[in-house]
């Protein structure tokens, strides 16, 4: 199964969190998306979460480098606005 989600991982154009920390103590994980990150590093980050300034410096930053997306919106505030923006 890891092995499925590190490939998804390599084969995706963009990835996005919602509400996820990546918790330090998250070994899998963080291990799994090196791996599926690491072999392809051109990818958009995303990482959406109340605190996701605070959490890009602290935690994904060091997993996927500098250049993440952070928003720092409630998650239905921010699908809202991507998914479906108001047309006047």
């Amino acid at each position: 199964l890891w092995n499925q989600a590190a490939e998804a991982v390599r084969k995706s154009e963009e990835i996005t969190f919602i509400g996820y920390s990546l918790p330090p103590t998250d070994f899998l994980a963080e291990f799994m998306l090196r791996e599926g990150y690491g072999s392809a590093p051109k990818k958009r980050i995303t990482v959406v979460s109340l605190d996701a300034a605070k959490l890009v410096e602290s935690r994904f930053a060091s997993v996927f480098g500098a250049s993440i997306e952070a928003i720092s919106l409630p998650f239905i505030t921010w699908a809202e606005k991507k998914y479906f923006p108001v047309v006047s």
